[in-house]
This record gives C-alpha cells, structure tokens and sequence, in this order.
C-alpha cells in the first residue's frame, strides 16, 4: 500500500507539469487573441469618433491606414470597409460608398453570420439606408427585408432594433406601390417596436407617413390626427424638424380639403416655428463662439504658463552657478509673475466685459425677432393668402385689424427696448425716476387690449392710483407688459386676471385662473431652464419674458417671487427697495 502511494505521488509530479507545458501555448494564444481584438477595438472607436467630430480627412487617413495595417484580417476588413462606406456618404461620395458596403457585404457573405463585432443585418441595414438616401427605393425595400430575417437569429433586442429601422423604409414602399393598407399596417406595427424598445421620439415621423397615407385616402379626421401625434411628439422631444414636418402636413391636409382658415393659422404656427430654429441656431452659434474664445484663452494661458516653466528651469540651472545670479533671477520671477497675474487679470475682465456685450445683443437680437418679425411675416402671409385663396372682405379685414394691434405694440416695445438697453448699458439712473403704479397698469391692459377681448377676459386694476415704484417709467411697462402678456397666454377664455397690492405678501400681485404650473415646472421656470409652453389656444413663445422680467426687477434692487397650483392659477409677486 505504501509503494502503490510512492508511485502515485512520483507521476503526479510528471504528470502535472507536462500538462502545464502542453496548455501553455493555449493560454498564451487566448492572451494575445483578447489583446488583437482590444486594439481592433480601438481602431474601430477612433475612426468613429473623427467622424462624429466632422473630422472627416483625419476619418478618410485612419480607414485607410487601418485596412493596410490589417490587410490580412478578413472579417475586421469587412469592418473597415463599412465604416470606409460611412465615411464616403456623410462627405456626398454616394458611389464610393456604395462600392465599399457592396465589399463588405461580399466578405461578410463568405465569411459567416457574425465574427468580429460585425453581423450580416448590420451590413445589410446600411445597404438600405444608402438606397434610401439614394431614392432607389425598390433595393432599399430588399436589403431592410434582408437586415429584419437575418436579425431574427440574434437577440429580441437585436431582432428590435433592426425592425424599428428597416419597418419605415417598407413602409414607404408599400406607400410608392399604392398599397396604403400594408403600409399603414407597417407603420403601426413599428410604434409598437418603438415604443416597447422607449424609442418614443421616432414615432414623430412615422405618425407624419400616416398622415400622409390618410391624407391620399381623402380621410382628413385620421390625417389631422396623425399630423397631430407627430407634432407633440416633437414637442415633447424637442424635435423642431419633427414639428415643422408636422405642420407642413397640416397645410398641405387643409389646402387639399380647402379649409383655408385653419391653413392660415397652420401657417402663422410654421412662422412662429421658423423664428424658433432661427432663434436656437443663434444660440449655439453664440455657444460655439463662447467655447471657441475659452479655447482661445486657456491656450493663451497654457503657452504663458510653458514660458514661465522654461524660466523657472533656466533659473534652477543659474542657482547650481552662483548664488547672487539665483536672487536676481528671483526678483526677476518676482516681478514676471506679478506681470503675469495683472496681464491675466486684464484677459480675465476683457472677456467678462465681451460676454456681457454678447449677452446684451443676443437679448436685444432676441426681443426684435419675437415682437417684430411675426408681424412682419403676418402681414407676408395676409398678402399671400388674399392672393392666392381670395380671402373675403370680413376675413381680411379682421386679420388687418390683428396686425395692426401687432404693429401698434411692436412700436411701442422698440421704445421700451431702448430704454432698458441704456440700463444694461449703464447708461440710466434709476434713481431719479420713478413710475406710477396705476397709471403704468392701464397703459399696459389698453396696449394688450386686443389679446383680452380674444380671450373675453375680466382685467382688473385694484392698485391705488397713487402708489408709485423708484423705477422708470419704461421699465416697470416692460416688467408688467410681460407679466400681463403671460397671463393672459395661460388663462381660459372668460376667466379674470387682476393686478393688486398684496398686504399679505406686502408685494405687488398680477393673479390669473389659467392653466398653472406644477412644483417642477416652477422650479425650472425660477432657475430660468425651461422655455415657453404653448398657450390655451396654442399661443408660443420663446421663454424670454420672465427672464427679461426677473433680470430687471434685480437689477433695480427689486425681488420677483411664484405662486402657482396646477389648473388653478397664477401669482406672480414683484417689490422694489
């Protein structure tokens, strides 16, 4: 029994490091294999990243690069070639683009199904896009039934995603063919992917192919609805495209079954969408400008800081020589330093003054495309409509009274408009003004005289007809002709809005019925994150007048305070030092 357990132990100790040996060069190739695919990985993320920059030369050198690197890699070529493909369609090189998916999809069918990070459908769904894109609708229509069957062998949440891409490209071949029915059928069947997968945003513009088919099946009910849906499911995503494509539907349905009243208030709401895009490309041309000047400074900043780094080496190499060169060389430090920070400063209180000029114009930019072009464009749109519906007399005549409310208020704002820009401007001293509270009330409630009777509103002034504020004339019209402005946006017809002094909240108080806010729509609104929600008969906006409003109460030593229940009302409280 001994002898049998000595010998056991002698081949254990053979045999163990001999299977040790033979496994080795096994795990070594695992190794290398998890560090190839890490570095493909790699290789593929940076191509993408340029391209989502715009960097597209840079995009262009490291495709090209990666596929003589990897030249012998087959299934990463195929990649490669796919997102050569990319490359060559954001760039408008449609052929190109196509030959390098057409290459990729060779590989990718002698290869396999899946290998690498690159599966068929994939190679697939991009051939459909490019027919698309390409208005070769027949081919798009083969390849997104090629990218939906060959998803099926993978995940539910691969098999979805590749039917809420490739659904609306047959949709809209069924829709070509005049097979309404079947392309209705598929679009509602991806809303239902979409919404199962919280893709909700895309079914914007699947609910503007429906409107689209209701409307060729001569059903305006189902047409405006879908229209509809589409339009506040780019509301709430914030999708304007998605918005305008809306309303460009909604025209189109109301010309076709010659409601011309709703066509032109569909026309004044794509105006007052247009002035919004126009208004949101300003803003983050100004945002690209902000950040283009930081870059500017901190390089500034960092090239300055390189200078005094050399100085400080040089220094440290003349303190190994003599002492008295190392204190001279100090004070000098001493002194560039000083240099330095007042140089910065300087830097520092120039850009604050630039941002403050930018603000300022984008403010005043901001108020002149809200109050003047909309009536600019009303009376385009008015002219058009006589034109080409030949508007009777009674309409026309209505639409020119409304514009010239429109025009008679622009004017006065372009006073009010002034004056404040003096106050940005410091060009004002509040202090030797101040305003008559009441009188200042009914001057606003006569310049919105015309929104109250629309709304057939109950406008109250209780303020005592000698109470004053130390402020301008100007300015306090300003404050409470946005205040009024909203409350009259957000009231239901037949409601009251009434403007007191609260002895409660020892504060002025413009009080409305109308729609209210909840707790977190107040808060966005005070922290000035929120822009403008529609008005109770569809009234927009841009969400610049509370702003306005609580810059100029600050401004002038005021305090400005929000009280709202939902489907209650309003309170909105001012006082001034």
């Amino acid at each position: 029994m001994q002898i049998w357990a000595v010998n056991f132990s002698i081949k254990r100790s053979i045999v163990i490091p001999f299977i040790f040996i033979l496994l080795a060069p096994g795990i070594a190739m695992a190794q290398n294999n998890e560090d190839e695919e890490r570095e493909r990985d790699s290789v593929y993320t940076l191509i993408y990243n340029l391209l989502d920059a715009a960097k597209y030369t840079e995009a262009h050198t490291a495709v090209e690069q990666a596929l003589y690197t990897y030249r012998n890699d087959e299934p990463f070529t195929a990649a490669l070639y796919l997102a050569f493909s990319d490359v060559e369609r954001v760039t408008g090189n449609m052929d190109i683009a196509f030959d390098h998916a057409h290459t990729a999809e060779k590989i990718i069918f002698n290869q396999g199904t899946n290998y690498w990070n690159l599966k068929k459908n994939t190679v697939y769904q991009r051939l459909a896009n490019l027919y698309f894109e390409s208005q070769q609708y027949d081919s798009a229509f083969v390849y997104a039934q090629k990218a939906i069957y060959s998803a099926r062998d993978y995940n539910m949440k691969q098999y979805g995603n590749m039917q809420a891409q490739n659904l609306p490209i047959i949709g809209h071949h069924y829709v070509l063919q005049g097979k309404y029915d079947m392309a209705e059928s598929i679009y509602l069947q991806a809303i239902e992917i979409n919404l199962s997968m919280d893709y909700i945003c895309e079914n914007g513009n699947i609910y503007e192919k429906l409107s689209e088919i209701k409307s060729k099946e001569l059903q305006m009910k189902q047409a405006v609805y879908y229209a509809e849906k589409a339009y506040h499911i780019g509301d709430s995503c914030g999708y304007v495209g998605y918005k305008l494509a809306a309303v460009n539907r909604l025209v189109g349905i109301y010309e076709q079954f010659h409601d011309y009243e709703m066509v032109a208030k569909t026309l004044q709401l794509k105006m007052k969408l247009l002035e919004e895009t126009q208004l949101h490309e300003q803003k983050t041309r100004l945002q690209e400008m902000e950040t283009e000047f930081g870059t500017k400074l901190k390089d500034e900043e960092n090239k300055l800081l390189k200078v005094v780094n050399e100085e400080h080496e040089k220094q440290n190499r003349f303190l190994t020589i003599i002492i008295v060169l190392s204190i001279m060389t100090l004070a000098m430090v001493s002194l560039f330093a000083m240099s330095y920070r007042k140089q910065r400063s300087q830097i520092l209180k120039q850009k604050e003054d630039v941002d403050k000029l930018n603000l300022l114009n984008q403010k005043i930019f901001s108020v002149i495309s809200h109050d003047f072009k909309g009536p600019m464009m009303g009376i385009g749109v008015l002219l058009d409509m006589k034109e080409k519906y030949g508007m009777d007399q009674e309409t026309f005549s209505n639409q020119i009274s409304t514009l010239r409310n429109d025009l008679s208020q622009a004017n006065l704002v372009m006073d009010n408009l002034l004056s404040w820009s003096k106050t940005e401007l410091g060009f004002s001293d509040f202090e030797k003004h101040t305003s008559n509270v009441f009188g200042v009330g009914e001057e606003v409630m006569a310049q919105l005289r015309s929104l109250i009777q629309q709304k057939k509103l109950s406008v109250y002034n209780r303020v005592a007809q000698v109470n004053s504020l130390p402020i301008p004339p100007d300015i306090l019209k300003i404050i409470l002709r946005n205040l009024l402005a909203n409350a009259i946006k957000y009231s239901h017809e037949q409601s009251q809005i009434i403007f007191e002094y609260n002895n409660t909240e020892n504060a002025y108080e413009l009080r409305d019925e109308g729609i209210g806010m909840n707790e977190q729509q107040l808060n966005k609104i005070l922290s000035g994150t929120t822009d403008s929600r529609l008005g109770t008969l569809h009234e927009s906006g841009f969400g610049i007048g509370l702003r306005l409003v609580q810059e100029l109460v600050h401004k002038y030593n005021g305090r400005i305070w929000i009280k709202s229940i939902q489907d209650k009302g309003t309170s909105i409280y001012f006082v001034f030092n």
